[in-house]
C-alpha cells in the first residue's frame, strides 16, 4: 500500500464558532461575576478581570490563521508543505518538512510538529473539520507509516 497522498488544509470553520461562543461564555461569567454581590469572596473583582479579560483575548486571536495549505506526501515518506498566502492560487510558498518527535497522532486529531527546511518549526493541528473524511484517514496512515518507519524523524 503506497502512502502518496496529497490533502488540501483548510480552515476549521467549527473550530472558530466553538472559540467564539467560549470566549463569550467567559466574558459573560465575568460580567456576572463583576455585577454579582461579592459577599465573603474578596477576589471577586480580581476573577471577573481575568475571566473577561481572558474571553477578550481569546475573541480578538483567531485559533488558526486564514492560510490555507496543502501537505503532500511522497511514497518514499517526504513531506512538502505548500502556503497560500491569499486566495490565489499563485500566491503559494512551497517547502520541505520532516515530521518530528512529538507529534500526536490519534484517530481523530493530528497535532503534527513539522521541521521545514529553513530550521523553523511549524505545528500544525488537523482534524476532521480541516480536511475531508476519508482524506483525513488516508493522512493519519500516512503519518503513522512515516513515523513507524522513523523517515524524517529526528
Amino acid at each position: 500500500m503506497s502512502i502518496a497522498l496529497s490533502v488540501r488544509v483548510r480552515p476549521a470553520v467549527r473550530l472558530r464558532f466553538a472559540s467564539a461562543a467560549l470566549s463569550l461564555c467567559a466574558i459573560a461569567a465575568g460580567l456576572a461575576l463583576a455585577l454579582a454581590r461579592g459577599g465573603d469572596f474578596l477576589g471577586a473583582p480580581v476573577g471577573a478581570c481575568a475571566s473577561g479579560l481572558g474571553g477578550l483575548a481569546c475573541l480578538l486571536r483567531p485559533v488558526q490563521d486564514g492560510m490555507r495549505r496543502r501537505l503532500d506526501i511522497s511514497a518514499v515518506g517526504q513531506i512538502r508543505l505548500t502556503v497560500y498566502q491569499h486566495m490565489g492560487e499563485g500566491a503559494a510558498a512551497t517547502r520541505s518538512a520532516s515530521l518530528m518527535p512529538g507529534s500526536t497522532l490519534w484517530p481523530g486529531f493530528l497535532l503534527l510538529r513539522l521541521r521545514l527546511e529553513d530550521g523553523a518549526v511549524l505545528v500544525l493541528a488537523l482534524w476532521r473539520g480541516n480536511v475531508g473524511g476519508a482524506a483525513f484517514r488516508s493522512l493519519a496512515v500516512a503519518c503513522r507509516a512515516i513515523a513507524a518507519r522513523g523517515g524524517g524523524m529526528e
